[in-house]
C-alpha cells in the first residue's frame, strides 16, 4: 500500500523579531530529527518532499541524510503566508487568531493568505508530487496549518483540533490515492 507521510518540521528556534517562515531549527530540533527518521523509515518512503521554508528544508535535510533521500524542495508546500501577522507571547490570543484562521476560511486572519487559498496552494503542490511517482510511498515535510487543512478535506477531522494536536517534530500517514488517515498524529515524546 502506498502511504503519504505529512510531517509537520522540527522545533524551530524563535526569533520574535523575524517572521515565523525566516526561523530556523534550533540544536534542539536537529536533534529531534533523529527520531523522526526511526519513524519514517518504517513506511519505506522512496521520495522526500520539502516546503522552501527554512525550517522544514532543514529537518527534510537531516531526515534524508539518515533515510537516504535527498529532499526535493517544492513550490506550494510553504506554511499561509503570515506577512503582517505579529508574533505573540500571549499564548491565548494567538490560538485565538489560529481558531479564527480556521473558523473562517475565506478571511485572512492570520497574514495575508486565507486558510481556503493555502489549503488549494497546497493540495495542487500535494497532488503534483504524489502524480510524479504513482504507486510509491512519499514524505513531505512541511508545516501544520496546511497540513490540518489538507487532512481536514479529506477526513472527518476538525483542522483547528487536529492543527493543535501537532508537535514539533510530527507526523500523519495517509493512504493513497484516497488520502484517508492510517491513524493519528504520532508527536516528538517529550518528557
Amino acid at each position: 500500500m502506498a502511504r503519504l507521510v505529512l510531517i509537520k518540521h522540527s522545533l524551530p528556534r524563535i526569533i520574535a523579531s523575524r517572521p515565523s517562515a525566516q526561523w530556523e531549527l534550533g540544536q534542539e530540533g536537529k536533534d529531534r530529527c533523529g527520531w523522526l527518521a526511526e519513524q519514517v523509515w518504517r513506511y519505506r518512503v522512496s521520495q522526500l518532499y520539502s516546503s522552501r521554508e527554512r525550517k522544514a528544508e532543514q529537518t527534510a535535510r537531516i531526515l534524508g541524510e539518515q533515510l537516504n533521500l535527498k529532499p526535493v524542495l517544492q513550490d506550494g508546500l510553504e506554511e499561509n503566508d503570515r506577512t503582517g501577522f505579529p508574533f505573540f507571547r500571549d499564548k491565548s490570543l494567538w490560538k485565538g487568531r489560529f481558531s479564527e484562521f480556521f473558523a473562517k476560511p475565506d478571511e485572512p486572519c492570520i497574514g495575508r493568505e486565507t486558510a481556503h487559498q493555502a489549503l488549494e496552494r497546497y493540495s495542487e503542490s500535494i497532488a503534483a508530487a504524489v502524480g510524479r511517482h504513482p504507486g510509491e510511498s512519499l514524505a513531505v515535510v512541511s508545516h501544520g496549518t496546511v497540513i490540518s487543512l489538507f487532512v481536514s478535506r479529506h477526513n472527518d477531522v476538525p483542522a483547528f483540533r487536529l492543527w493543535q494536536s501537532l508537535g514539533l517534530p510530527s507526523y500523519i500517514v495517509l493512504e493513497l490515492p484516497s488520502f484517508r488517515v492510517l491513524g493519528g498524529a504520532v508527536n516528538y515524546p517529550l518528557e
